[in-house]
């Protein structure tokens, strides 16, 4: 049967829930020579599998009915033989190890390159191939003598009867040297409990395999000449008990899979780390220093687009000296129109775009300038100094910009996962760089809101002050009408309690904006302004405070907000407070780690619905609680940057109309001596 005719016979399942791929796959496949079979959902390739003949199968991550792992788990215990290639837009660090554990031949993200994937088919079909050949005697001779693979042919008394010339090479054991699997193991693990886990996996896999079924294992093996090796391991058990065992060396694939790994997990840190960072323009530059000193490249320029205007420029760079980045910095803009004709299809690698030397011809056409480093470490076939490599930072809706690093450590051309690890990269910048503009707009609209504030509060302080003025001149005025006394003074004490309303909204904006610094003070003094305060803001009034709050004896971390606590505290209870004789108990005593201090009034009181929506001046809907304005939101606030609490109960428990108890704890200090 002549080669053409197996891959004619060769049947390729597509699993994918997006028919217009599954047509395309088709189509592609056809005109290869293959025979696709298409299912749009994980149970209907399984089945497929059970009534096909299937030899691959190309398997989307992501489907309607089950994740793609779990059909590749299930077509494998279906048909352990047919090969697997992942294709999926969903490609992610978790997904590609557990595919490379479970043993697929490749893993491809979409969007695809058809090449490419035709060339991974062709491989896994070829692989495949010479898996089933193995039986076929009139074959073996030349197949084994020049496979690329070590093997081995194991009698049923586990002794070697045939090794290749591979096998020699690789590990660099005779017949003489392992003339049975005793010898083999004591040599190749000389470690006694590894042995004891090799043995142990070797005689499990033995007994539940099936004739003809590989028993694929990776395990370290220490060579003749001492070194160490990592080997992927296929025992099949074929006529006669005989095992026939063929060993690949991945040391080197392995290597560079965990360096892969080890780097992709690395950039995923830089990249939670890099979002961290809100200064636009410093992250930009952390980006470009991030790619030189992590990504192995030794120059490299970032761009952003300006869609309004049109434009794309560069913003950071890094690896260069000072004069020539200020030059690339400062270059003019260029049309992001006029670059569209360099991101063509054939320059495409994954997401990116590769433009080598051999078109700098047409690159010479670029609107901008093309910055040219001398490439160091040159090879034959490695990177050229007139190369371009262009990294898309991707948004969800556009592009943002390019990455374009140059000069390349190694000096080779940039491979498909080199790419794709900048990519990856890429993908987390462009996240931080949205995080960072969203901030520099919120920020300007913050300070927007600020400004206009400061600006209304001082208008209207001017306005109050005025208008204060002239009622206290109306008071002191001797041939003022008495029956009008009473109307100025309600007058005066609206107006005053706006010029509090403003006053409280500044230091309200003050406590979000300002970083709040403390320090140990004394409670006593402020618990005395507080109320002084509040004698003057009612002289009319009677009022009458007990308290066992004294001087030196009560220190807390704070600063001169305590004073706003206090007095707005002492201020709702007298202003509600219809007495004839306004008593307010403040009492002060030890709570764990905290002073605990209670103002107990004998107020209306508040509904339990409303205790907590009182110090929440954004959340009342409910009119009719009281409460000082903003001036318990105020103290909220001012208490929560004290790492302390405010809430609120009934004086008299489960009675409300005999008046509120405010309860406050404020961390204790020692006093600074």
């Amino acid at each position: 049967m002549s080669d053409q005719g197996i891959e004619e016979e060769q049947g390729i399942l597509i699993i994918d829930d997006d028919p217009e791929i599954g047509r395309t796959l088709s189509d592609i496949l056809n005109l290869e020579g293959y025979h696709p079979i298409v299912a749009l959902t994980g149970k209907e390739g399984i089945a497929k599998v059970k009534n096909e003949d299937i030899s691959l199968a190309l398997i989307d991550l992501k489907l309607p009915d089950m994740p793609g792992i779990d059909v590749l788990k299930e077509i494998k215990k279906i048909s352990p033989k047919i090969e697997i290639i992942i294709l999926t837009g969903y490609a992610s660090l978790e997904s590609a190890i557990d595919a490379i554990n479970l043993g697929v031949f490749s893993y491809i993200q979409k969007p695809y390159d058809a090449k490419e994937l035709i060339m991974n088919i062709k491989r896994a079909l070829e692989k495949r191939k010479i898996e089933t050949l193995y039986d076929e005697k009139e074959i073996f001779q030349s197949l084994i003598e020049r496979s690329p693979l070590g093997v081995s042919i194991i009698d049923k008394n586990n002794c070697y009867k045939y090794i290749n010339p591979k096998f020699i090479e690789m590990f660099g054991y005779t017949l003489k040297d392992i003339p049975t699997g005793k010898e083999w193991f004591k040599k190749a693990y000389p470690d006694s409990e590894y042995r004891k886990e090799v043995i142990s996996t070797w005689i499990n896999d033995l007994k539940n395999a099936k004739h003809g079924e590989a028993r694929p294992r990776t395990f370290t093996v220490k060579c003749k000449d001492g070194s160490k090796k990592v080997i992927y391991f296929r025992p099949v058990t074929i006529g006669e008990g005989y095992q026939f065992v063929t060993y690949e060396d991945i040391t080197e694939r392995k290597k560079a899979e965990e360096e892969y790994m080890k780097q992709l997990k690395s950039l995923i840190k830089i990249g939670n780390e890099m979002r961290m960072n809100l200064e636009l323009e410093k992250l930009l530059q952390n980006i470009c220093e991030t790619i030189t000193k992590n990504l192995g490249w030794r120059q490299v320029i970032l761009s952003l687009r300006d869609y309004e205007k049109g434009t794309s420029q560069p913003f950071a760079v890094a690896g260069y000296d000072e004069k020539k980045a200020q030059e690339i910095l400062s270059s003019p803009p260029v049309p992001i129109e006029a670059t569209k004709r360099f991101l063509r299809d054939e320059f495409k690698i994954s997401e990116s775009y590769y433009i080598d030397h051999t078109h700098w011809e047409e690159m010479k056409k670029y609107p901008g300038e093309l910055v040219i480093t001398p490439a160091k470490n040159s090879k034959p076939d490695g990177w050229n100094e007139k190369d371009v490599l262009l990294i898309p930072i991707q948004s969800s809706e556009k592009i943002l910009g390019f990455i374009s690093p140059d000069n390349p450590v190694d000096g080779e051309r940039p491979t498909y996962r080199k790419i794709q690890a900048l990519e990856i990269f890429a993908n987390q910048a462009a996240i931080a760089i949205e995080n960072a503009r969203l901030y520099a707009e919120l920020r300007d609209e913050r300070n927007r809101i600020e400004f206009y504030i400061d600006l209304m509060g001082h208008d209207i302080n001017n306005l109050n002050q005025g208008v204060i003025g002239y009622l206290e001149l109306l008071l002191l005025m001797h041939d003022f009408p008495d029956k009008f006394t009473r109307y100025v003074k309600i007058a005066l004490d609206q107006v005053q309690r706006s010029a509090n309303l403003i006053r409280n909204v500044k230091k309200l904006s003050a406590l979000q904006k300002d970083k709040v610094e403390l320090k140990t003070i004394d409670v006593y003094p402020h618990f005395k302004q507080a109320v002084e305060n509040v004698r003057r803001s009612f002289p009319s009034k009677d009022i009458k405070i007990n308290s066992n709050i004294v001087k030196e004896k009560y220190f807390v971390r704070a600063n001169e907000l305590l004073v706003d606590v206090f007095s707005n505290l002492l201020n709702n209870a007298v202003k509600y407070d219809k007495h004839d004789t306004v008593e307010i108990d403040v009492e002060i005593g030890e709570n764990e780690k905290y002073w605990r201090i209670e103002f107990r009034d004998r107020g209306p009181g508040i509904r339990d619905a409303q205790k907590e929506l009182i110090f929440k001046r954004h959340e009342r809907l409910d009119r009719s609680i009281h409460g000082s304005g903003v001036g318990l939101t105020l103290v909220d606030r001012i208490l929560k940057s004290y790492n302390g609490k405010i809430w609120v109960d009934d004086r008299v428990k489960g009675d409300m109309t005999q008046g509120s108890n405010f309860i406050v704890l404020l961390p204790r200090e020692t006093k600074e001596i």
